[in-house]
């Protein structure tokens, strides 16, 4: 059985892109309007696969890169919390 390779939608890599660019700004209007964003993204289970990759990516800013990295290690750490709390330590 041949695994399968995820690949992103174009589309939506542009916008995950531009809304972690403009999270650099210093409007707190619109960090507001971009923090809510991010977290109905996160409901989405390719979220940290779209991250992982703009993490990677070499044409990103290293600004952009970083917030992405940051975003995965937080969504990993928050799920491994939410997970080991409903489980307990297995």
């Amino acid at each position: 059985m041949a695994g399968s390779q995820w690949a992103p939608n174009v589309d939506a890599m542009a916008q995950l892109f531009q809304l972690l660019r403009d999270s650099c700004t210093a409007d707190n209007t619109q960090h507001q309007a971009i923090y809510r964003r991010f977290e109905e993204l996160k409901q989405h289970p390719e979220f940290n696969n779209y991250l992982s990759r703009i993490m990677c990516a070499s044409e990103a800013s290293n600004d952009v890169r970083a917030r992405a990295g940051i975003m995965v290690k937080n969504n990993i750490r928050e799920s491994y919390s939410n997970t080991s709390a409903v489980y307990g330590d297995i």
